[in-house]
């Protein structure tokens, strides 16, 4: 093992002047940012300068944060609401854990769509016979259509061949 060439103070002063700035103390000491990283890692004291000095801007933030706020700026308001207020209710979006199962296709909402979809496509015997087998969680192939295009899945799309026929007509217009 080589000796280290600087010592746990030396760091520690790097990091202190450089407000725990891993890549600004390696500079100040003329090391790569990785050999003070590395010092963080093996001694504890290090480490927690590093985190000391990074806490003292954290505070200086919060005290301009509040500054701002005392002096009702909206964005500063909004911010500490989102981050601090947060345990209060302040959110943007709620985080919601389960565990377990969920059976979204025994819910009475979605057997009530499922029913309305089914009804609705009645006069479309294709079209409600493929819904019904997307429904049953078969991933069968659909019924043949005659234009021969699919989706991927091997079920035959009506509509795939519009886009060349519309192109065609629009052709034989121009030309005549």
């Amino acid at each position: 093992m080589k000796t280290p060439r600087y010592t746990a103070q030396q760091v520690i002063a790097a990091l202190q002047a450089t407000h725990g700035m891993v890549y600004l103390a390696a500079q100040q000491l003329r090391c790569d940012p990785d050999t003070v990283r590395n010092y963080c890692k093996r001694h504890p004291s290090v480490e927690q300068a590093k985190q000391d000095a990074r806490g003292a801007i954290l505070d200086e933030c919060e005290l301009r944060l509040l500054k701002a706020i005392r002096k009702d700026q909206p964005w500063a308001i909004a911010f500490a609401l989102r981050t601090i207020g947060k345990q209060r209710g302040y959110v943007e979006r709620q985080e919601l854990a389960h565990e377990g199962q969920v059976a979204l296709t025994t819910s009475p909402e979605w057997l009530a769509l499922r029913t309305r979809l089914v009804e609705t496509l009645a006069p479309y015997p294709e079209a409600r016979a493929l819904l019904a087998q997307v429904l049953s969680g078969d991933d069968a192939a659909g019924p043949e259509h005659r234009n021969g295009a699919t989706n991927g899945t091997g079920r035959k799309l009506k509509w795939a061949n519009f886009a060349v026929t519309s192109t065609r007509k629009k052709a034989r217009s121009i030309a005549s």
